[in-house]
């Protein structure tokens, strides 16, 4: 992205009451660039991607570090979340049938699936200095 209309960052705790907080950061970075409903579907991507990371990357220790930072050029809204947790690669991994999963009665796992329908792309990296970074970007109607 060239021009940036916004670019702001929170740090955060590995912890799920930090939830909120995450939420809000990204609904208030797009308040005046997003209609909406984009604005809240992009909140839902980036509530999913730090779940994971603290349920998944962190494995429950709520004192591990997650940045997520968020800019916008235009129509194109690119958030990262950044951490040092667990090493897992969500481009990497298989689409979810979601009838199945329905079918089978299970509540929860579909996080995944979610952010790869909300967001237009979705890179994830490993840094020499050991942080991965998961890349969501959107492009707005506004």
């Amino acid at each position: 992205m060239n021009a940036r209309d916004t670019l702001a960052r929170l740090d955060v705790r590995s912890d799920p009451a930090e939830l909120s907080r995450v939420r809000a950061f990204v609904l208030r970075a797009l308040e005046t660039k997003a209609r909406d409903t984009e604005a809240y579907l992009v909140a839902q991507a980036v509530d999913e991607a730090v779940s994971n990371v603290i349920e998944h990357g962190y494995g429950g220790d709520p004192e591990g570090a997650i940045e997520v930072g968020i800019e916008v050029a235009g129509r194109d809204c690119r958030v990262w979340v950044r951490d040092t947790g667990c090493w897992f690669d969500p481009t990497e991994a298989a689409e979810i049938d979601v009838e199945r999963h329905v079918r089978e009665g299970r509540s929860r796992g579909l996080g995944l699936y979610l952010m790869r329908a909300i967001a237009d792309d979705i890179r994830y990296e490993r840094t020499d200095d050991g942080w991965h970074e998961l890349y969501l970007e959107k492009h707005l109607a506004q």
